[in-house]
């Protein structure tokens, strides 16, 4: 298996999540997800609420990637 390439994808993968049940949850099209996750399409902030009770987390930023510093 592939290593997670961002934040969304390797807490989706320890959930034992496929992309579409996630959609499912979101209630938005496989496609329109997978697009978030790599990063295609912007995680709006209603997204990430939802999406921090479908992985059961604390905090929206725990849905994002660590910034790099310059």
């Amino acid at each position: 298996m592939a290593t997670p390439k961002t934040k969304l994808e390797m807490i989706r993968r320890q959930m034992f999540l496929s992309q579409k049940e996630v959609a499912e949850q979101l209630d938005m099209s496989s496609v329109n997800y997978s697009k978030i996750e790599r990063g295609e399409r912007r995680l709006t902030v209603d997204v990430a609420k939802q999406l921090v009770q479908v992985f059961n987390l604390n905090y929206i930023d725990d849905l994002l990637d660590d910034a790099k510093a310059s």
